[in-house]
């Protein structure tokens, strides 16, 4: 079963949910100055996650032979 964070469970952005498995990838790094963060610094892919959840479309590519 996924996890809260693997699934559309609530509303996005006025869309209903759908139970569609989620992953979000995401690359988080920690600055420590004197043994303690500092700084948290991430990075996520916010545009695949709104496509996959249908809020967005994206279109596809033109191929330029056609």
């Amino acid at each position: 079963m996924p996890s809260p964070w693997q699934a559309y469970r609530r509303s996005l952005y006025g869309r209903p949910a759908t139970g569609n498995e989620l992953n979000v990838l995401w690359f988080s790094w920690l600055r420590f100055r004197d043994g303690k963060i500092d700084h948290i610094y991430s990075i996520s892919d916010v545009l695949t996650m709104l496509k996959d959840l249908e809020v967005i479309k994206v279109p596809q590519p033109v191929d330029p032979y056609k």
